[in-house]
């Protein structure tokens, strides 16, 4: 289900050098919690020096705070409450779940040169509704396209055809499957799941069997396989499998158990992977056995951060981790 993440658009403010006219707000219970209203005066910062928060209001303009929406601003179904979260469910037919998974799935394979406004226009256009439709993308398609001309289209269709030989862990992460992490994947595969068919027949039961899945993240990882089979399929359809790349036992990553929060500068599931296919693994909680914690953040109240500080834990940013992944 996609998640509804409030924005505050601000009077444009320079911050450690850039020009801020956007701020998160994470989710409306800060909202509420911070009693922001249109028109206050706010304070704002950059944290980890990459993505503004709003952290308090100074001065109150106006009474009481923003009240949250009740239905999706992009396809109007109703929304529900998960904890903090107002969400979507609507995952197969709202726009800009759509969109947010076809970006998602060119961030995953790396695919470069095609902005999220390309993305929207292809979109638009009826060329691209599933991400196996880049694959059959022409040269020609990206005529109508401001801004793209037979370079850049040539060079777009070029780097898409050369993500045409996957593995089925990058295919699955490609797919964008709603609660099934890398680490669930990878988990799968090794549990004997390791063809297409076996992921997209696998049972409740089957998936509760596993060790550290619980029913209702079972019956979690089930309906996203069963909302993502049109996705999963259609990349099948265009595509072809192959065996993964033997992973360098040398590297600084390997066997090394990591941790990650706060905001990154690429999508999550990108960094994770990057992890793994580097032989380190992931963990959702920092423990004595974590070796590193990875965030953008030079203090945080996250539970992580407070833990690695505790137990005396390495934590590195973002940057640095990629240095020991050279």
């Amino acid at each position: 289900m996609g998640t509804i993440t409030p924005v505050a658009q601000v009077d444009p403010i320079e911050i450690s050098g850039a020009i801020i006219t956007y701020a998160s707000l994470a989710n409306y219970d800060l909202i509420k919690e911070k009693n922001i209203n249109i028109n206050d005066i706010v304070e704002i910062q950059r944290r980890g020096d990459v993505i503004p928060h709003i952290e308090k209001v100074v001065t109150k303009i106006s009474s009481g705070y923003i009240l949250a929406p009740t239905h999706c601003p992009s396809c109007h179904t109703p929304l529900i409450q998960e904890n903090k979260f107002l969400k979507c469910p609507n995952i197969s037919k709202c726009p800009s779940q759509i969109l947010g998974s076809l970006r998602l799935f060119c961030d995953t394979l790396e695919i470069k040169g095609i902005s999220d406004k390309t993305i929207a226009k292809l979109y638009q256009l009826n060329l691209v509704k599933l991400p196996g439709d880049f694959y059959n993308l022409k040269v020609s398609d990206f005529e109508n396209i401001a801004g793209l001309g037979n370079k850049s289209g040539t060079n777009i269709v070029n780097e898409i055809q050369s993500k045409k030989n996957l593995t089925l862990k990058q295919i699955l992460d490609a797919a964008i499957i709603p609660n099934f992490s890398s680490q669930r994947i990878i988990q799968l595969i090794n549990a004997g799941f390791n063809t297409p068919e076996k992921i997209l027949n696998i049972t409740v039961a089957q998936l509760e069997a596993l060790s550290g899945i619980q029913i209702t993240l079972a019956e979690k990882i089930y309906q996203g396989i069963q909302d993502r089979k049109d996705f999963i399929q259609s990349i099948l359809n265009n595509i072809v499998i192959v065996k993964p790349k033997t992973i360098n036992q040398e590297s600084k990553i390997f066997g090394k158990n990591f941790a990650v929060t706060g905001d990154l500068s690429v999508p999550r599931k990108v960094l994770e992977e990057k992890i793994i296919s580097l032989g380190g693994k992931l963990a959702s909680s920092v423990t004595s056995n974590t070796n590193y914690l990875i965030t953008n953040e030079s203090e945080s109240n996250s539970s992580k951060f407070k833990n690695a500080k505790k137990l005396g834990i390495k934590i590195i940013s973002e940057s640095e981790f990629n240095q020991l992944a050279e």
